[in-house]
């Protein structure tokens, strides 16, 4: 892995395997992406797209509701049997997604690419994606500039507090990949609408949540549930919750 990464390869693996299971959670409670950002990954010649590490599917479908062909891989059948029928799914990894050579015009990893090895991952990427085609890479992020919502993501990291990035820097975000021009990055805020319980169940989906113990989640859910109870609600009782979607791509040379 690379060598900027603060967290040992064993830790590494232990957050990775934590989404082995748990699919019908991550995806009734992980947000989607926002239209832009998808519009900003594709062109008139995006016609056929492997979403790497696609868990349930999330940016898949959404891929594939602007008309392009799009296969969904991930090396977990837990998370690809929540896609659901008309998207192929491809159990793989970012190392050996099992594609041809030259098959796709736009390779994507939504919350993903910081889980691959950028060398074999890079290696494969410039197999798999044709001359003028592109990698992306999409990064939901709570925007933690607002107060309440800052307090909510602390308290969801006492579980294990340096266990997951913060790809603020964007240092896990694609850089000087093998065979690809110079990186573009784009940034998309917009709000994802939730109940108070499906916010204070979205932090039980994070990897470093998933992987700490169970006397750790234990003391860490009063923390969570104070800081669901001071969000600000609409009419509704909905909380509307910051996100900033982080783009990067990069276009594959000839």
């Amino acid at each position: 892995m690379q060598d900027d990464h603060s967290i040992d390869a064993d830790l590494h693996r232990r957050l990775r395997e934590s989404f082995t299971s748990g699919g019908d959670r991550y995806e009734r409670l992980r947000p989607s992406y926002p239209a832009e950002a998808v519009d900003w990954l594709l062109t008139p010649a995006t016609h056929e797209v492997a979403d790497i590490g696609a868990g349930t599917g999330k940016l898949t479908r959404l891929l594939a509701g602007r008309g392009v062909r799009a296969v969904a891989i991930d090396p977990a059948l837990d998370m690809l049997s929540q896609i659901g029928a008309g998207i192929p799914t491809v159990v793989g990894t970012a190392e050996h997604t099992g594609l041809s050579d030259a098959c796709v015009d736009l390779a994507t990893f939504a919350q993903s690419w910081h889980w691959a090895d950028p060398l074999a991952a890079g290696a494969e990427l410039a197999r798999i994606v044709r001359p003028g085609g592109r990698v992306a890479m999409l990064w939901n992020q709570l925007d933690i500039s607002v107060p309440w919502l800052a307090d909510y993501a602390d308290a969801a990291h006492t579980v294990e507090p340096r266990a997951g990035w913060d790809t603020s820097d964007r240092r896990y975000l694609v850089k000087d990949l093998p065979g690809f021009g110079v990186r573009e990055d784009a940034e998309f805020g917009w709000q994802a609408p939730m109940s108070p319980g499906e916010l204070a169940q979205l932090a039980e989906t994070r990897s470093y949540w998933l992987s700490a113990s169970a006397s750790a989640q234990s003391a860490a859910r009063p923390r969570v549930a104070a800081a669901v109870a001071a969000a600000p609600r609409q009419p509704d009782g909905t909380i509307r919750v910051p996100y900033r979607t982080v783009v990067t791509r990069a276009e594959r040379l000839p």
